[in-house]
């Protein structure tokens, strides 16, 4: 694993982040009963601040706190959408600036609908049967973006 893709295919926006480079880390917690990935760029990067000037960390930073069913984050040949709504709680952004680490932590939970086509439908089946139909239409709206 080298790279680590985060990616919205509606709007064109990608950040790549490299982890063969020595102030990367990732840490993938896909196996948590709330999975979530974290990523840790130490060496004094601020997210926050390049999100000002570049526009692909800045319309993901702006995402934070906002219902979106857009973004992904891709490794090893994964792909995992993203849960960025419940900014604080389970959607961190963090600038750390002490002796042992200074730089952004990123806590990013991965959102309990799927990704594959085969595992939306099903999704949408069952929330026909148990009559959630806007639940049900929202599928149906990524259903038809495949």
């Amino acid at each position: 694993m080298s790279k680590i893709r985060i990616f919205n295919p509606k709007s064109n926006h990608e950040l790549v982040i490299d982890t063969t480079v020595s102030w990367v880390f990732f840490h993938p917690r896909a196996y948590e009963d709330k999975p979530y990935f974290e990523i840790k760029l130490i060496n004094g990067f601020n997210l926050s601040r390049h999100a000002l000037t570049c526009e692909d960390c800045g319309a993901f930073v702006k995402s934070f706190g906002k219902e979106t069913l857009d973004w992904y984050l891709e490794y090893n040949k994964n792909t995992f959408r993203l849960s960025l709504e419940k900014l604080g709680t389970d959607t961190k952004l963090k600038f750390i600036n002490s002796d042992f680490e200074y730089g952004t932590i990123l806590q990013l939970p991965v959102h309990e609908i799927p990704v594959d086509l085969d595992g939306l439908i099903k999704l949408r089946d069952n929330l026909i049967a148990e009559e959630a139909f806007e639940k049900a239409c929202v599928i149906r709206d990524l259903i038809n973006d495949e």
